[in-house]
């Protein structure tokens, strides 16, 4: 199990914080085959890694602001800040229930170790294509 904090700017801790998303409970834990995330009581859920596709850094404007945040098209953003930003692609879509259900189609975070944390998901991905190329 490898946890990864979600990073939360200091102006957004304390909006953050009166939804529980404190440290202890904003975090992105890679364990075993699923991907569980949590950012306080606004989203606590978990993602089979098999539906993830593919994985790079991405960008966050302030404008679209920060928490839980449905972004254009089909995808999510769980941020707390602007920085540190990696998406998550999704393949097939995942039904998630943010404000309400959606098929989401890519996730962002914004990571304290965004590069620790796409070097681990590219590691998944690449030893279940390999898997699947033996099989």
């Amino acid at each position: 199990m490898t946890r990864f904090q979600i990073r939360r700017d200091s102006v957004a801790r304390p909006f953050l914080a009166i939804f529980g998303a404190t440290e202890a409970k904003s975090y992105v834990e890679i364990d075993g085959a699923e991907l569980h995330v949590q950012l306080g009581a606004l989203f606590d859920k978990t993602i089979p890694l098999a539906n993830v596709s593919a994985v790079e850094r991405g960008a966050w404007s302030l404008w679209r602001g920060l928490g839980v945040r449905m972004s254009a098209g089909h995808g999510l953003g769980i941020v707390g800040s602007t920085e540190g930003i990696v998406r998550l692609r999704l393949t097939p879509r995942l039904p998630i229930k943010a404000l309400f259900t959606f098929n989401c189609d890519e996730i962002l975070f914004s990571l304290e170790d965004p590069d620790g944390f796409t070097r681990e998901i590219e590691a998944h991905i690449a030893s279940r294509k390999s898997a699947d190329a033996h099989a």
